[in-house]
């Protein structure tokens, strides 16, 4: 029986999970730089690990896959790390509606000026705002 590599990286990483440092922080690591769709049961497990560094690197690697779905997205816009927000905005789709767009006017006025910037900016805000 053969396996594509991706899915025995997965299945590692799963083995690792209960295992030892450095190895289970470098094998988590190593799934979330090459996460693909099929890896997202594993990168929301590794997005509720005890490793801060691993569970960041696993809800950053996510927000792609996260498009289409509204619930993800805004789950991912509003997550704690400032990284895995800017990865979500970019992320909105154009003329986003709802929850998402209620959120992007939250971030907007965040004080964060990298977020509200990031938030605010493209053509996200462009039907509803006026050219003045």
């Amino acid at each position: 029986m053969s396996f594509p590599l991706r899915q025995l990286v997965s299945v590692a990483v799963l083995a690792l999970l209960g295992g030892a440092e450095p190895g289970r922080t470098a094998a988590a690591l190593a799934l979330t730089a090459i996460a693909s769709p099929l890896d997202l049961p594993v990168l929301e497990k590794l997005a509720g690990d005890s490793n801060p560094a691993i569970r960041i690197a696993a809800r950053r690697a996510a927000v792609p896959f996260a498009v289409g779905d509204a619930a993800r997205l805004l789950a991912a816009l509003t997550d704690p790390d400032a990284a895995v927000i800017l990865a979500a905005i970019q992320c909105v789709p154009p003329r986003p509606a709802g929850a998402l767009f209620d959120r992007l006017v939250q971030l907007a006025n965040d004080p964060d000026t990298t977020l509200a910037w990031a938030a605010g900016s493209g053509n996200v805000f462009a039907p509803v705002m006026p050219i003045s």
